[in-house]
Parts: C-alpha cells; sequence; structure tokens
C-alpha cells in the first residue's frame, strides 16, 4: 500500500467512533464499547482507543472489522440520567430518616431493653416473695445458734478477765491497785502551770520539781528569824614577848 492511500485513509477514518465485529475471537474482548480511530498505520490498520475502560492503550485493528456509529452522549449526561431514578427510589428511604441497619439496631436496642427490665422485675418480685416468706426450721435454727453462740463468747470473755485478775498474786494486786488510783489522781488533779509561763502551757516534771524546792526554800527562809552577827571574842591579854614582838611593828608603821 503506498503513502498516498495510507494518507487518504487517515483524512476519511481519523477521528470517527466504531465498534468491532464482535464475532471475531480476538476482538470479542470489546464487546459493544465504542472507540475513536485515532491514526492508520503504515500497514492500513486503524489504532482505535476504548475510553469507557480507562484504557489509554491503542489497538491496531483491521478497518473491514470496524463499523461507524454516531458520536455517544457524554458520560456526565447518562451519569445524571441514570442518577435520577436511583433517587427517586431512594426517597422513601429518606422520608423515614433511618436507614434500615439503623432501624434494626433500633429494634434490637429496645428489644435488649424490654427483656432487662422484665429480668429486674422478676428479680425484685422474687426478693419480695423471699421477705414474704416464712422462714423453715433449718433457719430458725441456725439463728438460735448464732445468738447462743454470741452469748457464750461474751461470758467466756468475761470469765477470762475474772480469772486473769483472781491468778494475780497480792503484790501484782498491789502494784495494780496503786497504778489505778495513780491514774485516778492524775486525772483528777489539774496541771500545774508555771506563773511565768505562758497560759495553757503545761510544765514538765523536772519544772514542777524545782518550783516545788523553790517554794519549799522560800518558806523555810521566811520561817526562820535572821541571824545576828556574830560577835567579837574578847580580846586576851597578851603576855610580855608578844607585846615586845608588837612594839617594833607599831613604830614600823608609825
Amino acid at each position: 500500500m503506498s503513502f498516498e492511500q495510507i494518507e487518504v485513509l487517515k483524512r476519511e477514518h481519523t477521528g470517527s467512533f466504531v465498534v468491532v465485529d464482535a464475532n471475531q475471537p480476538e476482538l470479542a474482548r470489546f464487546g459493544e464499547q465504542v472507540g475513536v480511530i485515532k491514526t492508520v498505520n503504515m500497514n492500513g490498520k486503524a489504532l482505535v482507543e476504548f475510553s469507557e475502560t480507562n484504557n489509554i492503550g491503542w489497538f491496531d485493528i483491521a478497518l473491514e472489522f470496524l463499523t461507524t456509529v454516531p458520536k455517544p452522549e457524554p458520560k456526565a449526561a447518562s451519569a445524571k440520567a441514570k442518577a435520577a431514578p436511583a433517587k427517586a427510589k431512594a426517597a422513601p428511604a429518606k422520608a423515614t430518616g433511618k436507614s434500615p441497619l439503623e432501624r434494626a439496631r433500633a429494634a434490637g436496642s429496645t428489644k435488649t431493653n424490654t427483656e432487662t427490665g422484665s429480668k429486674a422485675q422478676r428479680a425484685r418480685q422474687g426478693s419480695t416473695a423471699a421477705e414474704d416468706k416464712p422462714l423453715s426450721k433449718a433457719a430458725r435454727a441456725r439463728m438460735a445458734s448464732q445468738k447462743t453462740t454470741g452469748q457464750s463468747s461474751d461470758e467466756s470473755s468475761q470469765k477470762a478477765t475474772a480469772d486473769s485478775s483472781s491468778s494475780l498474786s497480792k503484790i501484782e494486786r498491789a502494784r495494780l491497785k496503786a497504778a489505778q488510783q495513780n491514774e485516778a489522781s492524775t486525772t483528777e488533779s489539774p496541771p500545774e502551770t508555771s506563773p511565768s509561763a505562758p497560759e495553757g502551757q503545761k510544765l514538765s516534771k523536772i519544772e514542777r520539781a524545782r518550783l516545788t524546792k523553790a517554794k519549799s526554800n522560800s518558806g523555810q527562809t521566811e520561817s526562820q528569824p535572821p541571824q545576828e552577827a556574830p560577835k567579837e571574842a574578847p580580846q586576851k591579854s597578851l603576855s610580855k614577848i608578844e607585846r615586845a614582838r608588837l612594839a617594833p611593828k607599831k613604830n614600823n608603821d608609825s
């Protein structure tokens, strides 16, 4: 095929919309898809692009297996035409406001709520029936045994305390009695406070002992009369030797 014939085929078929012959085994995969001829190669075959499957490849197909068809409608218009009946079908679902899945969930939740409510009512009825039901002999016997065991434990504790007090010796009982008396005296006697200390502050044992000692010393000093100064002893008469010794000392002093 000459170059001029190829150019003529390009001018005639380029840009035309075609469908393939589906009876050919190698072209059955394209089915009823509409393709567009992009050009004609030097072998005299058309290079066809099928855009419906988003396939950008060009397939070389002989012209005798192609049939020219009118230009198909754009995809946007066909999509709108298909969406219109779908919206019409979806209108009843919008009227209800919930999808079938949501309605099924709501029905399940109401069912569970009713079941839990009925269980709670049955439990309440069972508890009231148990309260109204009189106690059996075994239950009454258990309650009586619990009461007797409680009383016996109290009595045994009292006996144990009495035995422990009786088992003490005389010295130990005396010590215990003295300790109890000391505790009673400490609780009855108010705590001594120092006159110089701040109000409300308690004195320690050492401070109280010092204070009592100071008070006792002051009382003794007040009760005792003032002591007189010791009188000078009368001078004895000096001997001759002592007077002789004193005479030179007086002369030296003068």
